[in-house]
């Protein structure tokens, strides 16, 4: 007969492991941001339209004055913005269309005020057409907000798998702290430290793109999403985790310390049993036993699974649970109980350390 020896894999095969399920994570996570960016939209629109309006017009308008509003006036400023855009199509979504209209913004204004309807338009509504080209800006740059808030939640929700799945709080800290240096060194530079890495990091991509048959080149615009948009709302994310981490582990070391002084005051009234039946004689029978808190003491042990004598005390404390439910002690039976208890209890790593001193 030969056994089949199933061999466990090393640290490192395991480490591996992490790190390329980590990355299948990072790419369902990227998924999830365009989903989180989507459905930003579909909230607000489900809340208030209006409040795309009152943020474009800095809270001076609830509706699209300088174009929806300005058409129903008869000014016919769409039409005669036609001649600016290509083939003379009109995108469906009106960020590409102010793009588009924007991409010469000297001559939009010309047109702009060539319209002597929607200039006296304008003036009755008080505002100009630096106010409606502001606006159109305002607008376009939407898409950039609602992904930098979409890359928050999702950064945010990939360093929570990090941390709960992984057990990686350490490293998602040490990163936090590389990531969180390299943005103010950015700042303090007005951007040019992380502009510098273009070059390299399009040289990383085009070598990545060779190995997965993808030849798109990173553009500067990408790069320009990646270092001005993902990479501040991953320090955000990253923050964020600090701080909720920050007030579990402070609740944590409150409960803790709640119940390590419990567990001490058992643990003296173990001592203090102990020392009061070794002088008893006889075989008196105990019904019940008030001096010792032995519940405190079960739940203690059992929160440390990894130390061997805080579970051999525990099982000791569960025979306990079931003699006491049966039948009575004498004296004797309950003090050699009581002395395996404070035995295993006494050799327990984690009690020496944290409890008794």
């Amino acid at each position: 007969m030969f056994a089949i020896l199933k061999q466990k894999p090393d640290k490192m095969t395991l480490r591996a492991l992490k790190v390329t399920s980590a990355s299948i994570v990072f790419l369902a996570i990227l998924f999830f941001i365009v989903l989180v960016y989507a459905g930003l939209y579909e909230v607000v629109d489900a809340l208030d339209v209006k409040a795309y309006f009152r943020y474009a017009s800095d809270g001076k308008f609830e509706q699209d004055v300088y174009f929806r509003e300005a058409e129903e006036a008869k000014t016919e400023i769409r039409s005669s913005l036609k001649v600016l855009l290509p083939d003379d199509s009109t995108p469906s979504r009106i960020q590409e269309y102010f793009k588009l209209l924007l991409q010469n913004e000297t001559l939009l204004k010309e047109k702009m005020n060539e319209n002597n309807k929607y200039i006296e338009y304008l003036k009755n509504n008080n505002v100009t057409v630096d106010d409606a080209v502001l606006y159109m800006k305002k607008i376009i740059n939407l898409d950039e907000i609602f992904l930098y808030a979409a890359s928050y939640v999702g950064m945010l929700l990939f360093i929570l798998i990090l941390y709960f799945l992984y057990k990686w709080r350490i490293s998602i800290f040490i990163l936090s702290g590389i990531l969180y240096f390299i943005l103010v060194v950015d700042s303090f530079t007005a951007g040019i430290f992380l502009d510098a890495f273009f070059p390299v990091l399009q040289i990383i991509y085009s070598y990545s793109g060779k190995v997965t048959g993808s030849f798109y080149l990173l553009s500067y615009d990408d790069y320009l999403r990646l270092s001005k948009n993902f990479l501040p709302a991953t320090r955000e994310a990253a923050l964020t985790f600090i701080i909720l981490d920050t007030v579990v582990q402070s609740l944590k070391d409150s409960k803790k310390r709640r119940r390590s002084s419990k567990f001490l005051v058992a643990y003296l009234e173990l001592e203090f049993t102990l020392q009061f039946l070794s002088g008893i004689k006889g075989n008196l029978i105990v019904t019940n036993l008030k001096t010792v808190d032995l519940e405190e003491i079960y739940n203690l042990c059992k929160e440390n699974k990894s130390d061997e004598f805080a579970m051999k005390a525990k099982e000791k404390l569960d025979e306990w649970r079931k003699v006491t439910r049966n039948q009575k002690m004498t004296v004797s039976e309950l003090y050699e109980r009581l002395l395996n208890i404070h035995k295993y209890l006494k050799k327990s790593k984690y009690i020496r350390e944290n409890i008794i001193r």
